[in-house]
């Protein structure tokens, strides 16, 4: 027997509003434009009327995707939101186009691999997370290169410490071990 879920497609009203426009606010969480939760567009402009920001909202929600842009009119950074909450791939970038981060979400939680770079394109660090919890292999790095810290998650406990090179279990009896 299968089972069949129906997909409801939401489309964004046509209403484009520049994001610094008096008639917004926020209440709980909603974006609301005269009063009403916003449903349509929100953009920012540089002073030069180059597009800075848009994003997309349904019932005062950001729905869809939000980009940002450098002043040169490269991509800064794209997000994507379901009824507010962050969904699948983020990515932003460096001035420079190098990628800054990427980052994975699953219902508005941190889900698999997450990554930030320094600006001159060396990994910064790298998390692993199940539903919005570390869980895995986890590492970060000074700028030179060398290792910051690494450690795993395995069943909500931590093996390793920041800012040790080799994995050992920090708690035992509910008092820290020292390294052998």
């Amino acid at each position: 027997m299968a089972a069949c879920r129906q997909v409801t497609k939401i489309t964004t009203p046509l209403i484009k509003v520049e994001a610094n426009n008096a008639a917004f606010s926020h209440n709980q969480g909603v974006l609301l434009y005269e009063n009403k939760p916003f449903s349509g567009t929100q953009f920012l402009l540089f002073a030069n009327q180059d597009t800075a920001k848009v994003s997309t909202f349904v019932a005062g929600k950001e729905h869809g995707w939000s980009k940002t842009w450098y002043e040169d009119g490269r991509l800064a950074e794209e997000r994507y939101y379901e009824k507010g909450k962050k969904e699948g791939t983020h990515r932003a970038w460096w001035p420079d186009g190098k990628l800054r981060f990427e980052y994975h979400f699953k219902n508005g939680e941190h889900h698999g691999e997450q990554k930030d770079w320094f600006p001159d394109g060396k990994l910064a660090e790298v998390f692993h997370y199940v539903n919005g919890h570390e869980e895995g292999q986890q590492q970060m790095w000074f700028d030179d290169g060398s290792l910051k810290a690494n450690y795993v998650i395995k069943d909500g406990r931590r093996f390793g410490l920041p800012g040790v090179k080799n994995c050992v279990s920090v708690v035992e009896n509910n008092t820290f071990r020292a390294k052998k």
